[in-house]
């Protein structure tokens, strides 16, 4: 029968899928990533931005949609079906140039996002604070200095993002492109494994909303 055919394959598939990749000593809770800065989507953010450097690329940060990230991650042993859970869409991991003016605009639409897929996290090297009341970004940092709307930078995304899903169509300004070709979550295993597969939930006070 197509199943007795099937099954030496996906017994294959599930050897490959259970392996363990590293552990966790805490949860990574996957509630608020669509309200707020999460240790899960600063951790996938980061894995972006750890991925892209290693290729090569001199970006200045990542940004992720809080709807792209699904599960939550456990504590205990990490396998790698886990992170297909955490990460199930096939979207590989892109670097898009932008002007700083749009850099700008990119940030300024993401206080109407709170509680929407469209929420961002972002990696290491950004922080701002989301103004409910106004509606405004404030304190904008890229790398510890506010945007210069001249100059120009490189952010990395999954390819869902670059082609301006969830409403970014400003990603379709960029000045330049790149796809990885390489998909997200893996990019996030090889991350946990360069941690030497121990890894902890930390915030680091990216994003504030007030």
């Amino acid at each position: 029968t197509l199943l007795s055919v099937l099954k030496p394959f996906k017994d294959k598939v599930e050897t490959v899928l259970s392996e363990v990749i590293g552990s966790a000593d805490k949860p990574f809770v996957n509630d608020m990533t669509r309200k707020q800065e999460t240790a899960l989507g600063d951790i996938v953010s980061d894995s972006q931005l750890w991925y892209m450097k290693k290729m090569g690329f001199d970006v200045d940060f990542a940004f992720q949609n809080g709807g792209g990230i699904r599960a939550t991650l456990g504590s205990g042993d990490i396998q790698k079906k886990t992170i297909y859970e955490v990460l199930p869409f096939d979207n590989s991991i892109c670097v898009v140039e932008l002007q700083g003016t749009d850099v700008i605009a990119l940030f300024n639409q993401t206080p109407k996002n709170i509680g929407h897929g469209s929420m961002p996290q972002v990696s290491e090297g950004v922080s701002f604070t989301m103004n409910t009341a106004t509606g405004k970004v404030e304190n904008l940092l890229i790398n510890q200095k506010p945007v210069d709307p001249s100059k120009t930078y490189k952010i990395a995304l999954n390819s869902y993002l670059a082609a301006g899903g969830d409403g970014y169509k400003v990603f379709k300004k960029h000045l330049d492109f790149y796809d990885s070709s390489n998909m997200q979550r893996d990019a996030f295993i090889d991350y946990v494994i360069s941690k030497g597969g121990k890894i902890s939930p930390k915030t680091y006070g990216r994003i504030t909303i007030k």
